[in-house]
């Protein structure tokens, strides 16, 4: 009796230490989908903030008449000046063909830039018209590309 007693104290003794572990994790995944749930919260929360400021710069190219309005800043607000006005710099110096699927036809042209379907019968076009000795750039990652003429 003493040894079933023995026997019975021991796997109670166990059972207690599963469940203690259980608990643990438990604890541990409760915390880890709080977590979760919070940074969910962020994101979703960045994306909103993020499309509204999108709009906002889209709103700025369309209210723009022209590229010597977007180089002058004119009508931006004051967080997205120096892009509107790096975008109509360009613009005054050359045309920028844009392909994206992110915009449509028209919102591309609201930014004053010229939506491209097909990329290389863009470049062919251009060189075509340019001629010969016509410089072209292409941006595959758009201002995430770093440029450096050659000599």
């Amino acid at each position: 009796l003493e040894s079933a007693h023995l026997e019975l104290s021991s796997e109670i003794a166990a059972c207690r230490a599963q469940i203690a572990e259980l608990e643990r994790q438990l604890a541990q995944e409760t915390s880890q989908r709080r977590m979760l749930s919070e940074n969910r919260v962020t994101l979703e929360e960045q994306l909103d903030s993020t499309a509204t400021h999108n709009m906002e710069i889209e709103g700025e190219l369309a209210a723009a008449a022209d590229r010597d309005e977007l180089a002058d800043g004119t009508g931006a607000s004051e967080a997205d000046r120096w892009q509107v006005q790096v975008l109509g710099r360009v613009l005054r110096r050359a045309e920028v063909w844009l392909h994206t699927d992110g915009l449509d036809d028209d919102e591309v042209r609201a930014a004053h830039l010229r939506p491209v379907a097909d990329v290389t019968d863009a470049v062919a076009e251009a060189l075509a018209a340019a001629g010969t000795r016509a410089r072209l750039g292409v941006l595959p990652q758009g201002p995430l590309t770093v440029v450096t003429a050659a000599p």
